[in-house]
């Protein structure tokens, strides 16, 4: 069964489970791509395209040799509406607020968002209000740091910039170097080069 739109009622944007992928158990993926275009193929019907658009898109972007993704953002007057039942579903694909208080129509159904972000205006107070423990963010940020100078060539594959973690008040349980930089080397890291 396909998504629908309550077009100038309750604008809800229902999702049935049939239109979700099953992960395995009650755990579907909804695969944000193919949501976001059969949202754009409602929209130019004959019914649909007296109305408002429904989302704002924003395509992957690759800088510096890191692709960066999708961003999809329900706009108002809608809502995501996901067919009542006792099951989860995974957001695939984007960077989006489909998950959102507000955006979101509460029912039985768990929503599991994967959104990221390179630079976050706002700072480390946006992050932690993510819901993500300080410990959490320091290592994903270490690792993604270690991610891009190994890339650019800074980095044997062995070896791990740890300055990130060193500098915290949060134990390192990656840390085979001194809180300088590199493990096994000395000096301030990638940035010395």
């Amino acid at each position: 069964m396909a998504i629908s739109i309550d077009w100038g009622n309750t604008d809800v944007i229902y999702v049935p489970q049939s239109y979700l992928t099953l992960v395995s158990g009650t755990l579907y993926s909804l695969d944000t791509e193919t949501f976001r275009t059969d949202l754009k193929a409602l929209e130019s019907t004959e019914a649909g395209i007296a109305f408002p658009d429904t989302h704002v898109h924003n395509t992957e972007v690759t800088l510096a040799g890191i692709t960066y993704a999708r961003f999809i953002e329900i706009i108002s007057p809608y809502t995501v509406e996901f067919e009542d039942g006792a099951y989860t579903v995974l957001l695939e694909g984007s960077n989006n607020n489909i998950g959102e208080p507000g955006i979101i129509v509460q029912n039985q159904v768990s929503v599991i968002t994967q959104n990221s972000a390179g630079l976050i205006k706002g700072g480390l107070d946006v992050v932690l209000s993510s819901g993500q423990t300080a410990e959490q963010i320091l290592i994903s940020l270490s690792q993604s740091l270690n991610r891009m100078a190994r890339a650019a060539g800074k980095l044997a594959p062995r070896q791990q910039y740890n300055s990130v973690l060193a500098a915290s008040p949060v134990a390192n349980p990656m840390s085979t170097a001194s809180s300088t930089g590199i493990a096994g080397e000395s000096g301030g890291g990638p940035a010395d080069g």
